[in-house]
């Protein structure tokens, strides 16, 4: 988001994860895959 609301949000996120001592953790997008497709249609039984 964007603004003044966002903004005010994001900082105190960014003060209650320091005051639990909470440690950002990076991502590695390159590991998701989208699932398999095994037919157009699920089955019903």
């Amino acid at each position: 988001g964007a603004g003044p609301y966002a903004w005010m949000i994001g900082r105190r996120f960014e003060i209650a994860s320091k005051k639990l001592n909470f440690q950002k953790i990076s991502l590695r997008t390159d590991l998701f895959a989208p699932p398999r497709r095994k037919s157009e249609q699920l089955s019903l039984f």
